[in-house]
């Protein structure tokens, strides 16, 4: 018998143990999770502030230096990502054609390409097209990059950008060990080389120009956007700032592997450590890989060494059981007498339970019951349907944090409600949150109520409510929204601009209005019928929202009048530069839906831009706009007017 009570113990005490192991587990994996899909939504930013700069490229009508400074600003790119420390554009010219582009370059400034990087003995292959530094803004690193330097000799950037440019995808590389990088250091101390050597890696995108007639894109860029990253570990530390403390991160881009150039010189690894201790000593582990825009990340993260500690219980049971033996003896005798009147109160209670579980688990709705110390006791088929199963409130509301929407502290006022409960400060709370599967969002008012009894506890019901809420959110888009197009109407468009000029007067910065009115439309809606003429509209709304900043807002007014709010301005040329984006991007053919291609689509435009931070209404900015757009009109259309 003492052998039995001994066994039984160490046997309990390896079951906590295991199960103590799991619920460990489980909680690093939710947690390494939600840091995965953080850090590639971090590093995503990163590309799109770019994709954002090249589109500028590619439709500004050749822009200056100080509209691109601008346009960089504009974005907010330094600012909101610190390991960026500059943005430079590069000019792809083949080499058949780079004779005349130089040429035509000095005859406007004759002090262009001063520097020639192949005096240091690189010359560039025969036939390799030429790449031009012709755009360049300082972040937090002035590289010092002169303009028009043809640095198509620095093999670690045009190898890597031309391979990765062929495959329509982004690139990333290292200049540290560059061949020339390296000459020239050892011959002069320019101060451009000597900045390269310093940053970690940079980024690039393509850049392609308008697509052909086909509406395919061109084979070949036209040129490219890049940005030199420094203090890669800032991109870490953003990423973490609200993710789950005590996880360790490393984060590496292998500058060789992700271009497809098989240069072993060019290799460069960029990583930043966690705070969880060495990931050797890690109880958990979980790497990981993702891609964007043809650049590839390996996410490694893991857990401290103390994730998984012994639960308290385990050398209590062991102890207990040295103990019981020693009683074992004097209590089988009167066990053997109670255990009739165990059995039959054991089996009372078997069904209460099971009765009060079938209960439970018929109830279509999603319930999860607690107890006063927060532990899960039961949830039902419904729950782990939704999310799976759990066993400790800290679980639940991880699993809740995992599916709330992040608008806010939802997360925060569902795990205050849920305590408020349990503490009995509150005898019913509810809160509405939104899960989030693969496939839709799911909305559930989550109704938390205390158990009337001494032990305490409470049952949490999660009611469905997606219906109700989408019936809502359809009836504002179809307030806001134009029914054809996607774009604002007019009513929206109005509030967003009152609200804009508002804002300007206390930033005192410019806001602008571009009144958009085509020319011709109805010839095609003649010729071709209305719903080839919604297709030309809906192609029209598309074309002016990519020819515009992610922060302007564009409605239809009806028919085929459009309008855009461009602000704030620090300059209000820009608003005059934007209109003729929009200009180009509409002088394109457009195919309607069986084959046939129509002819340019023309506009005339007219801008009105506030005079002064304390200067005009809503109304009185877009009446000036649409007299400007008249004038653009009268005089033969096809054009862009500003109003004075």
């Amino acid at each position: 018998m003492f052998l039995i009570v001994i066994v039984a113990a160490i046997g309990t005490a390896a079951n906590q143990r295991a199960a103590a192991t799991e619920q460990a587990r489980q909680r690093f994996e939710q947690s390494a999770q939600q840091t995965a899909v953080a850090m590639e939504r971090e590093v995503g930013t990163y590309l799109e502030k770019l994709r954002d700069v090249g589109a500028f490229m590619a439709s500004a009508p050749n822009p200056t230096p100080a509209q691109f400074e601008q346009y960089v600003k504009d974005t907010k790119l330094f600012e909101q990502h610190p390991a960026v420390v500059g943005a430079f554009y590069l000019v792809r010219t083949p080499a058949e054609e780079f004779p005349a582009f130089k040429k035509a370059v000095l005859e406007r400034e004759p002090g262009a390409f001063a520097i020639d990087l192949t005096n240091f003995g690189t010359p560039v292959a025969e036939g390799a097209p030429h790449y031009t530094l012709t755009h360049y803004q300082a972040g937090a690193i002035d590289l010092q990059f002169p303009r028009y330097t043809d640095v198509t000799p620095m093999s670690s950037l045009t190898e890597i950008i031309e391979a990765a440019g062929e495959r329509g995808e982004g690139a990333a590389g290292s200049f540290q060990n560059d061949p020339l990088i390296k000459r020239v250091a050892e011959l002069s101390d320019f101060p451009l080389i000597e900045g390269l050597k310093n940053v970690d890696f940079f980024l690039g995108l393509p850049v392609f120009g308008p697509n052909l007639a086909d509406g395919s894109r061109p084979l070949e860029p036209i040129g490219w956007i890049g940005a030199p990253v420094d203090n890669f570990d800032s991109v870490v530390t953003a990423a973490a700032e609200d993710l789950p403390t005590g996880i360790g991160l490393q984060l590496t881009i292998d500058l060789t592997e992700v271009t497809g150039v098989d240069r072993k010189d060019l290799a460069r690894v960029a990583e930043q450590r966690g705070t969880a201790g060495p990931s050797e000593a890690a109880t958990f582990t979980r790497n990981g890989e993702f891609a964007l825009e043809g650049i590839g990340w390996r996410l490694r993260i893991w857990s401290p060494p103390d994730a998984d500690p012994l639960p308290a219980t385990v050398p209590l049971v062991l102890a207990g059981g040295f103990v019981a033996s020693t009683l074992v003896a004097a209590l089988l005798y009167l066990r053997l007498r109670a255990r009739d009147q165990e059995r039959l109160h054991a089996a009372e209670i078997a069904e209460r339970e099971e009765f009060q579980g079938e209960i439970l688990d018929s109830v279509s709705t999603p319930m999860v019951v607690l107890d006063a110390s927060g532990n899960v006791l039961r949830t039902n088929p419904a729950w782990e349907a939704l999310v799976g199963s759990i066993d400790t409130t800290d679980e639940y509301l991880s699993v809740m944090r995992r599916f709330i929407r992040p608008t806010g502290d939802a997360d925060r006022a569902l795990a205050d409600a849920l305590w408020q409960v349990l503490r009995g400060e509150e005898a019913s709370t509810e809160t509405d949150v939104a899960f989030e599967d693969t496939v839709r969002r799911h909305w559930f008012t989550v109704r938390a109520t205390r158990l009337q009894g001494r032990r305490g506890g409470a049952v949490v019901v999660h009611t469905d409510i997606t219906e109700r809420k989408r019936s809502h959110e359809d009836l504002e888009m179809k307030a806001t929204r134009d029914d054809l197009t996607g774009l604002l109407n007019r009513m929206a468009f109005g509030l967003e601009l009152e609200s804009a000029i508002r804002a300007a007067r206390t930033q005192e910065s410019y806001v602008a209005a571009i009144f958009i009115d085509l020319d011709g439309f109805k010839p095609i809606n003649d010729t071709f019928g209305h719903s080839a003429g919604d297709h030309v509209l809906r192609e029209v709304a598309r074309r002016i929202s990519s020819a515009v900043r992610t922060s302007d807002r564009v409605a239809r007014l009806g028919g085929d009048e459009f309008v855009v709010l461009v602000g704030p301005l620090a300059d209000p040329a820009l608003a005059d530069t934007t209109a003729n984006r929009i200009l180009a991007a509409l002088d394109r053919p457009i195919t309607l839906d069986d084959g046939t291609v129509t002819s340019s689509v023309l506009a005339s435009i007219g801008v009105a831009v506030s005079h002064s931070p304390l200067e005009a209404s809503a109304d009185d900015l877009l009446d000036r706009a649409d007299q400007a757009m008249y004038q653009s009109k009268q005089s033969g259309g096809a054009r862009v007017t500003v109003a004075r």
